[in-house]
């Protein structure tokens, strides 16, 4: 008994290790993520309007608690602290043939295949004929898994690409920017998605020079697959749970664009625009069915996942003349004593098909299993595909107590409101599917098979509001919104909030803002701070509400400042003050020296470059002067400040160890050292290949 103690005590301590490394590997700066362990980029977030929603390019939305900086992952009101989203995933469903490693079609032998009589044989094969059933394999492809730490929708560049000798030299090049990327006003936009891709780097989130025509005031993008584009083979899937999960890709790439409108009645709103490719030549995606699986734990974000035990889901069927409610939603039971007060609603929707709906929900610990979706030996399981099952309207668990519990209408299929009766760490999953063979539906004659390279739309509403009712009209305004081609219609008298698009430097000691919204307030005002000074101490200069640009002069060089815009609306008693996102800026302003009437010159080069993962920097000035020498990634982020003082004419080298400001390694790709010198300027580019 000591004995298997002792075991159980080392399992449990092996188990914790590996969990604390995978914590670890999250705990990063998402801007300068290290190449070879890169996992995803959470850097992104919808911050124009009064729901803020943090995105990624893995096929989900928030960003769970292992993940850094974590908030705001749903935050609403945004600034406020209050958090409504653990974690949010797309789930995409299908049938597919079983092909053998050359691509022929694979059959029963047996006409009742089992456990026990599982031979298969390949079309053309001797011993084959018509008669035989086809193999038939139900896949579920998921963005998050839910209950366990498992990614099965990865972008092109990923660490199971890392190893891939025939890529290499794309890796190193395109993983940093294999992001999510962020437009306001459709500027910019990322180059055109096509499957396949025309430059074979497949990496489309890179900005271009081009304005586009999105809907969307703040428009996010990010691209993902749930196979390799580059043929890579092994077990595509990621996490701490992929080894004991194995998983079928569809064959699936997915376009991701999220639009935010800060507009008054649209700025608790946010639509998700999944475009799905089925990117094989052969092979229809039958049955096909899509979702949104929702783990909310809604409540303070100084409490962290307390903040999980006392939610509750539930479903709003029905609606008006004008437009259908049809939206799942969940909220914090007792609502905090009024710091968690509102509810998230998620609503599914598709312009031109009539599909069933199933929405079920189910507490932590107890999700639907797809781990070996292939399996033939189910003991007690009624099939090896929970997820779909759920997902095209059946209980895989029915039994009294089931963990799997209908949201849509209740237990009796036909209550209009219903709301679990029991608080608990719940989550819920809302699905869109068609016909089913064998299986009754409200619409028999309306299947999804989503042929070879063609692609589907479906649109998700994520909204927010303190009551039902509220939940009701975003409902309804979101299915308009999409059913409309996204018309706002008349924007005049409507309160929007500003959002700040830039801050530079265009003189010593002097800052330019720009910032941009829908419509025009009575008055903005320009608000700045020094970044680690407390929120008493914000600076006001007013502007005009047509303005949209600012200065602030007068700042202090080497001191890092925030920046905000707000829109005043009604100035007196009904005032409404909005106020824009926040950007920080370090000012680097020269310091003159009287010992220097002329300008010096100055050079910087390092050796070697490329380098891995440490450089020698060499710099020269010819004339006593304040100097400073740092280093930026390839998005003009400050990364790390080597050198700030005066000093003496000469020749100078250093080491740079590659790390950030913080310590932490930088990973590979183009970064810049900038010597700035009495006003005068030298940048250098360098390499880091590991």
């Amino acid at each position: 008994m000591k004995a298997k103690r002792i075991l159980v005590i080392i399992v449990c301590l092996f188990i914790f290790s590996v969990l604390q490394v995978f914590a670890l590997s999250e705990t990063v700066n998402f801007s300068e993520m290290n190449s070879s362990i890169r996992k995803l980029d959470l850097s992104q977030y919808h911050n124009s309007g009064r729901i803020w929603l943090k995105s990624s390019n893995y096929g989900f939305i928030g960003s769970g608690n292992g993940l850094v900086p974590q908030f705001p992952s749903l935050e609403f009101p945004g600034g406020s602290g209050i958090n409504y989203l653990y974690n949010g995933s797309v789930w995409i469903g299908a049938k597919k043939h079983r092909r053998n490693a050359a691509g022929a079609k694979l059959y029963w032998v047996a006409q009742q295949p089992s456990a026990d009589s599982s031979a298969v044989i390949a079309e053309g094969d001797p011993g084959w004929n018509i008669n035989m059933k086809a193999v038939i394999d139900t896949l579920v492809s998921v963005g998050f898994d839910g209950d366990k730490d498992l990614y099965e929708l990865l972008p092109a560049y990923n660490p199971l690409e890392s190893a891939n000798i025939q890529i290499q030299g794309l890796y190193s090049l395109y993983n940093l920017q294999d992001n999510v990327m962020k437009s306001i006003l459709s500027n910019p936009v990322p180059r055109s998605f096509s499957i396949p891709d025309t430059t074979g780097t497949y990496c489309f989130s890179i900005p271009t020079e081009q304005t586009g025509t999105e809907p969307g005031f703040e428009t996010l993008y990010s691209y993902y697959y749930d196979y390799s584009p580059f043929n890579t083979v092994g077990d595509r899937d990621w996490g701490t749970s992929r080894l004991s999960n194995v998983h079928y890709p569809l064959k699936i790439a997915i376009e991701q664009k999220s639009y935010a409108f800060p507009l008054q009645n649209y700025d608790n709103l946010i639509i998700m625009k999944y475009s799905i490719y089925n990117t094989s030549t052969v092979d229809t995606l039958e049955d096909f069915c899509f979702g949104s699986y929702i783990d909310c734990d809604c409540g303070p974000e100084a409490i962290g996942s307390f903040a999980a035990y006392d939610d509750v889901s539930g479903y709003v069927m029905g609606g008006t003349e004008a437009g259908t409610y049809e939206f799942a939603y969940s909220r914090d039971y007792d609502g905090d004593g009024g710091l968690t007060p509102a509810l998230i609603g998620v609503k599914l929707m598709l312009s031109d098909l009539n599909l069933n709906r199933s929405d079920w929900y189910w507490q932590i610990a107890d999700g639907p299993d797809d781990w070996t979706p292939q399996s033939l030996s189910l003991s007690s399981r009624l099939t090896a595909n929970e997820k779909y099952w759920l997902m095209t309207g059946r209980n895989p668990n029915p039994v009294v107590n089931s963990k799997y519990k209908a949201l849509r209408g209740g237990p009796s299929g036909n209550v209009t409101e219903y709301e679990q009766p029991d608080p608990c760490e719940t989550r819920f999953m809302t699905s869109f599917y068609g016909s089913q063979p064998t299986v009754t539906n409200p619409n028999p004659e309306n299947r999804i098979n989503l042929n070879p390279l063609s692609n589907i739309v479906f649109y998700v509403a994520i909204f927010a509001g303190n009551g039902l009712e509220q939940l009701k009209q975003s409902a309804v305004m979101a299915e308009n919104l999409v059913l409309n081609n996204y018309d706002l219609g008349n924007m005049e008298g409507l309160t929007s909030f500003p959002y700040l698009t830039g801050v530079s430097q265009t003189t010593d000691w002097t800052v330019t803002l720009n910032w941009a919204a829908y419509t025009e307030p009575d008055q903005h005002n320009v608000m700045y701070k020094p970044t680690d000074a407390p929120d008493t101490q914000w600076e006001t200069i007013p502007y005009p509400g047509t303005s949209s640009s600012g200065i602030v002069s007068g700042l202090i060089n080497g001191v890092s400042y925030k920046f905000k815009v707000s829109a005043v609306f009604n100035p007196g008693p009904d005032e409404i003050s909005l106020t824009s996102n926040t950007m920080e800026f370090v000012i680097n302003n020269p310091v003159s020296n009287e010992d220097n009437t002329i300008s010096p010159s100055i050079s910087v080069s390092n050796y070697p470059n490329p380098f891995n993962p440490e450089t020698t920097i060499e710099y020269e000035i010819s004339g006593k002067c304040y100097s400073r020498l740092a280093i930026y990634n390839i998005k003009g982020q400050l990364i790390n400040t080597l050198v700030d003082e005066i000093k003496e004419p000469g020749n100078y080298e250093l080491k740079w160890n590659g790390k950030d400001r913080d310590n932490n390694q930088v990973g590979n790709g183009i970064y810049f050292c900038r010597l700035s010198v009495a006003g005068k300027d030298k940048v250098h580019k360098m390499l880091m290949l590991k």
